[in-house]
């Protein structure tokens, strides 16, 4: 069959402007209809991408057999009469890449049995999902090497390398080609004396952790007790301050009425303002004003609170109190 050889003309950059579809494959790997102008005159494959240059019109190329894989260079060296030619120049043959596209191709594992046939631009894609690749096994120390469809049996059935659990008493998980010849009363003392080793690491890990708690302790030791005198310090002050802050009369006052708790109160000139009695709020309570200590709890753990019992007319009846007024 005579393929017509017109053509399309591209300019800009190779890379925009051609599209790469992939490898050149061998004459064989076709079924039928290739001819000679689909070979490249470089590598003298079939071409996915064919390409010509200016100066020699009937010579076809792969594109990567012209520009080396080098990316967009400026000029082409044409592989025929090794003359520089500009890029822009380069053309290719749209009419050749469409008849190479119908073509049959054989899958590449045709020997290990794939009969699939596809076109170049379907062939990347069932390759990659091809039954017939050969893959080798995933066991640990299994070497060989499978078709794809029988992958998954080898490796988990088959396969003397593939970890089983040993039906013992030590329910280990061994290799299948260990089964016959497994010792469970080895691997068990084996496992306890590995237990016994990672207890006195973490036994001794444990030891050093404590010791170093214990010596951080130390050292902030000092530190701890002289926040405490501090903090200590700082509420005796707080208390000697609360009690200064009080006003001056109101403390010479307080102090005549402690002086004066059985009689009457006061002023500053001896005059007496009224009589009356401090009283514990604990009516069977007989200790006097003066000798309640509340530092201590008292005995009776009940709460003594003294109030002024005063401003009481012939009647016995309350009148208005204004000792305290300022």
């Amino acid at each position: 069959a005579v393929v017509s050889t017109q053509s399309t003309g591209v300019g800009g950059s190779i890379l925009e402007s051609i599209d790469v579809a992939g490898v050149a494959l061998p004459r064989e790997r076709f079924v039928a209809g290739v001819t000679d102008l689909m070979l490249c005159m470089v590598c003298e494959k079939v071409t996915p991408d064919p390409v010509y240059l200016l100066c020699h019109h009937n010579n076809i190329y792969c594109f990567k057999c012209v520009t080396w894989e080098k990316g967009d260079p400026p000029t082409i060296l044409c592989p025929t009469c090794n003359v520089p030619v500009p890029a822009k120049t380069l053309t290719r043959n749209d009419n050749l890449r469409s008849a190479i596209y119908a073509l049959k191709v054989t899958c590449e594992y045709k020997p290990q049995g794939c009969t699939k046939l596809c076109t170049v631009d379907t062939l990347s894609d069932h390759m990659d999902h091809c039954q017939y690749q050969p893959l080798t096994c995933e066991n640990i120390g299994c070497k060989e090497q499978c078709l794809l469809k029988d992958w998954v049996w080898h490796c988990k059935v088959n396969c003397p390398k593939r970890k089983v659990q040993c039906v013992g008493s030590c329910q280990s998980m061994i290799s299948a080609e260990e089964v016959d010849t497994h010792d469970c009363d080895h691997v068990l003392k084996d496992l306890v004396k590995y237990q016994h080793d990672e207890i006195e690491v973490l036994s001794q890990l444990f030891k050093d952790q404590h010791i170093q708690h214990v010596t951080s302790c130390d050292i902030l030791r000092p530190d701890v007790d002289d926040l405490s005198r501090r903090i200590s310090e700082r509420l005796i002050m707080r208390k000697a301050s609360a009690s200064n802050a009080l006003p001056h009369k109101c403390r010479s006052r307080r102090l005549s009425m402690i002086l004066n708790e059985d009689d009457s109160v006061h002023d500053n000139l001896g005059h007496e303002r009224h009589r009356g009695k401090w009283r514990c709020s604990v009516l069977e309570c007989l200790v006097p004003y003066a000798k309640h200590n509340y530092d201590q709890p008292f005995p009776d753990k009940a709460r003594h609170i003294f109030f002024w019992d005063c401003c009481l007319d012939g009647n016995a009846k309350s009148t208005k109190c204004d000792v305290f007024d300022v």
